[in-house]
This record gives structure tokens, C-alpha cells and sequence, in this order.
């Protein structure tokens, strides 16, 4: 299968590397405009790196359909913002648990690869299936790829190791003397070539796996001859006679061995794991900020004490300060009354 695949996509590459190559440079070019624009809002640049990663992959399931593909359509992402907003909430949702994964020490590079190719058919399951909710796409991709993830890799692992030990036998020829300088120009070559088609290739090999596990889904699979999709149950393909169920036709590629309900499967309960610490993080969330609130509440309920009290003593200043000028007023009438009596003794005393 992965052969006819890599057929079928090279096939398409041929045809149309010009219009794919030039949309890919157009999507890179805006991409980097958006990051030095909008670098510095958050968010932002990477929003709109999503959108056009998106519409680049609809680009390439159009092409390896056989449809016209052009620049406009880069902008498909973009046309309203319902579109927007799916993209984002499902390509964010996506991304959101790629990286939680990612973060579980030592061995989180590992399961975050294998989300990677359990959530590869999100954004066409975004622009495709639009009554999908934007978070159940991963968990429809998730069901969907099972049984697919390896010949997923293995299709990108064995074009990149291809293309390595190409590079590597051309690395080594360009040493010989004399005849080193013409390998080094193929070497040149090789590497531009590969530079500016390898992404194009690997993005119609993404869209051909798409295609095929669709057609899987609803009863159809393709001729391993020459790669035409016909019914499950037919027994030669309509297009060039091949016999697909007889003794001659090849073996079927064996589906992965059903797991019984009772038997939870190592990446559920990793998920189902990962669930309960999503919870649990939600949870410490909450407490979090009600302990946050009360506290506040409680620092409400302090300043408005000290107010009190802030107001309590300026009353009690304003009565001391009364109680200062009635002490001052009644020295005063005592000092009075004492100057009077005394005058009064006098008086009686010069009298006698």
C-alpha cells in the first residue's frame, strides 16, 4: 500500500510542481510576514500560521484528488469567521494536548509522536466534516487511524531515510579525486531538489492516507495494482482487471487484533490517565481560586475593620479633643472663680 501511495503522489507532484511549489513558498512567505508583524501580540502570528498550514493541507487533499488547485485557495481558512474559529478551537484543542504530552519527563517526546499521527487527520476532519465539533475531531481522528499510525510513519520514515542515504552516497562519491566535483554538482542539485519538493511530497502522502482510510470507513478500498478505489467485495478492479479477492490477487495487509472491551489498550489508559490529570489540575484549579477568593474576601473584610477602627479613633481624637477644651475651659472658670473668692477675702480683710 505504501508504494502505491507513494505512486499516486508522485504522480500528482508531476503534474501540478510548479502551481504546489509556488503556494508552498506563498504560505512560508506570509507565515514569516505574520510572525515579524504580529510577533510581538501573542497569540497572533501563530493563529494565523494555523489557518494557512490548514488551508495548505486542503490544498494538497485537492490535488492528489486530481482537482485544480490556486493561490486563492490558500485563503479558505480565512473566508468567515466561523471558519476561523473551528480551525483555531480544533488546531489549538490539537496542539494543546501534543505538548501536555510532550511534557512527561524522559519518555513525553515519544508519546507526543505517536499523538502527532493519531491527530494527523484533524484538520481535514475540520474542513471536510463541518457537523464535527471542533474538540471531537481529535477523538474522530484518534478512532480512525487505528491500526494506520505505523504505515503513517513508516511512509514518512522510509522517504526521509531515502532521501538520507542519497545524500549520504552522493556526500561520499564527491570525496573521489578527479571525479568528486561532478558527483558534488549532482549532490547540489539533489539537495535543492529535495529541498523544495520533499515537503510537497509528504504533504500528498498525508492527504493519501486521508483518502484511504476514508474509503476503508465506508466499505471501499484501493487496487494494489494500480491504486483505483473500488468496493471492498469486488473481485476485480474495474480499471484494469486485477483479480483482488481470487488466489492470485496479494494478501490483504492484517488489521491490528481486536482488543477485548475488558482489555483497556496502553495508549486508552495513557488518555484515560491523562484525563484524570486534566481533572485533577481542574480541579486543584478550582480550589485554587476559591481559596483566592475567600481571600480576598477576607482582606475586603480586614480593610473595611481597619476603616472601623481608622474612624473609631479619629472620633475618639475629635472626643479628647472636646474633653482637652472643656479640662481647658473648666481651669479657667476655676481660675476665675479662685480670683474672685480672692478678691473677696481681701476686700472683708481690709474692711476689718
Amino acid at each position: 500500500m505504501i508504494l502505491t501511495i507513494y505512486k499516486k503522489a508522485f504522480a500528482v507532484l508531476m503534474k501540478k510542481p510548479i502551481v504546489l511549489w509556488g503556494i508552498s513558498l506563498l504560505q512560508l512567505f506570509l507565515s514569516a510576514v505574520a510572525g515579524i508583524l504580529f510577533g510581538v501580540i501573542p497569540g497572533v502570528a501563530l493563529a494565523i500560521g494555523w489557518l494557512l498550514s490548514t488551508s495548505m493541507t486542503l490544498i494538497y487533499l485537492h490535488g492528489y484528488r486530481g482537482q485544480k488547485v490556486n493561490v486563492l485557495m490558500l485563503f479558505d481558512c480565512f473566508r468567515d469567521w466561523k471558519t476561523i474559529k473551528r480551525v483555531l478551537c480544533g488546531i489549538g484543542w490539537m496542539t494543546l494536548w501534543i505538548v501536555l504530552w510532550a511534557l512527561i519527563p524522559l519518555v513525553g517526546w515519544i508519546f507526543a509522536l505517536i499523538r502527532i499521527y493519531r491527530y494527523r487527520l484533524t484538520p481535514y476532519i475540520l474542513m471536510q466534516e463541518p457537523d464535527v465539533a471542533p474538540t471531537e475531531a481529535i477523538k474522530l481522528s484518534r478512532q480512525r487511524t487505528e491500526g494506520w499510525k505505523s504505515r503513517m510513519f513508516g511512509a514518512d520514515v522510509l522517504v526521509l531515510v531515502g532521501v538520507y542515504i542519497a545524500l549520504l552516497i552522493l556526500g561520499l562519491l564527491s570525496r573521489i579525486p578527479y571525479v568528486g566535483a561532478l558527483f558534488g554538482l549532482i549532490l547540489c542539485v539533489f539537495a535543492i531538489v529535495c529541498f523544495a519538493l520533499l515537503p510537497l511530497f509528504l504533504g500528498l502522502v498525508k492527504a493519501a492516507f486521508y483518502e484511504e482510510i476514508k474509503a476503508e470507513a465506508n466499505g471501499i478500498r484501493s487496487c494494489p495494482k494500480c491504486g483505483t478505489f473500488v468496493h471492498a467485495e469486488s473481485a476485480y478492479c474495474q480499471n484494469c482487471g486485477a483479480p483482488l479477492n481470487g488466489p492470485s490477487s496479494p494478501a490483504p495487509i492484517p488489521l491490528e487484533p481486536p482488543v477485548p472491551e475488558e482489555v483497556a489498550r496502553p495508549d486508552e489508559a495513557a488518555d484515560e490517565s491523562a484525563e484524570e490529570a486534566s481533572a485533577t489540575l481542574e480541579e486543584a484549579e478550582e480550589s485554587l481560586t476559591e481559596a483566592t477568593e475567600k481571600a480576598q474576601a477576607a482582606a475586603e473584610d480586614a480593610a473595611e475593620v481597619v476603616e472601623e477602627a481608622q474612624e473609631a479613633l479619629a472620633e475618639t481624637e475629635k472626643a479628647q479633643a472636646a474633653a482637652d477644651s472643656a479640662e481647658q475651659a473648666a481651669e479657667q472658670v476655676l481660675e476665675e472663680a479662685e480670683n474672685a473668692a480672692s478678691d473677696m477675702l481681701d476686700q472683708f480683710s481690709s474692711e476689718d
